[in-house]
């Protein structure tokens, strides 16, 4: 070896950015606008909660995307929304409540 590093031997690419934004969306049930816990970009939350989903101007962030294929971010970015969130969402009502645990 010549004193470099496998790391140092593979192809360098600049990482990539993704922008992700807190949203407002309407809760369905009460009509009522609600902030998301977790940030998004701008095509996943149009995605998940349509067209009249709103950025939170002030909590704009700047993450970086190693380019060989995993983020440095949220694990939740790419992920499509649930069966039951699909069937509220067409059809507004709640997913049914589990049975009571006798056991307990």
């Amino acid at each position: 070896m010549d004193g470099r590093t496998v790391g140092s031997m593979l192809p360098q690419q600049p990482p990539a950015e993704i922008v992700l934004w807190l949203w407002e969306i309407r809760d369905p049930l009460t009509g009522r606008w609600r902030r998301t816990t977790y940030r998004m970009t701008e095509d996943n939350a149009v995605a998940r909660h349509g067209q009249e989903a709103r950025k939170v101007e002030w909590s704009r962030e700047v993450r970086r995307v190693d380019p060989m294929g995993g983020t440095t971010g949220s694990f939740l970015s790419g992920l499509p929304p649930s069966p039951a969130a699909l069937r509220h969402r067409a059809t507004g009502a709640l997913p049914p409540c589990p049975p009571p645990d006798p056991a307990a």
